[in-house]
């Protein structure tokens, strides 16, 4: 019930959005919506898998169906909510952002090669 109160909710609050902005969208504005929806959306995924054994047919069903922005940071929310294996040591390495293991290069911490420390600031 509470889930479709929200679809309700989303479906009024685009309906007097559309409404109101309707009369201001031009050619060039919806052509860009639409690009943006498909070609701009699918680019990246395109760009990340080039020399994975990834097949054209499922960069294609990433690309459109992954999620971006928001909803990637509400399934992290998601996962971090569930009791998993594993989710205390991420959780704990994400709330200790000072105990992440440094970058390393040659062997030594990152900047330190040189006898220089690296100093990140938070």
């Amino acid at each position: 019930m509470g889930e479709a109160l929200a679809l309700v909710t989303w479906v009024i609050f685009g309906g007097i959005v559309v409404a109101r902005m309707i009369d201001r969208v031009t050619w060039p504005a919806l052509l860009y919506a639409m690009l943006s929806l498909t070609v701009i959306r699918m680019l990246p995924v395109f760009l990340c898998l080039i020399g994975t054994r990834t097949s054209t047919s499922d960069k294609l069903f990433i690309g459109w169906f992954g999620p971006r922005g928001l909803a990637t940071i509400v399934f992290a929310v998601l996962v971090f909510d569930e009791k998993l294996p594993g989710n205390d040591n991420a959780r704990g390495w994400l709330d200790r952002p000072a105990q992440r293991p440094r970058p390393r290069r040659n062997g030594k911490p990152a900047g330190e090669e040189d006898g220089r420390e690296l100093h990140l600031r938070a």
